[in-house]
């Protein structure tokens, strides 16, 4: 019985963890969208970046006012590095 409970409870582990390590497309297409966003950042290009935010997002912020906050975020020159 006991060899048995083994058994079944790693088959069932092995099952579950391999589950998690597929990637599907969507997942592949939300990592080249978060890497191009977090990139034109890193390279101050704001304009782009911000055309990588959600649409629907700009019902709440306008979208001049998202690009004219990340200018001032991002392109502060007291907090160069």
């Amino acid at each position: 019985m006991k060899t048995k409970l083994t058994v079944f409870l790693f088959i069932v582990w092995s099952i579950i963890s391999f589950g998690q390590t597929k990637t599907t497309a969507e997942e592949v297409n939300i990592k080249k969208s978060l890497t191009y966003f977090v990139n034109s950042i890193k390279d101050k290009k704001i304009d782009q970046a911000v055309r990588c935010i959600y649409p629907k997002f700009f019902a709440v912020v306008p979208k001049d006012q998202m690009t004219q906050l990340m200018n001032m975020t991002y392109n502060n020159p007291v907090y160069e590095c």
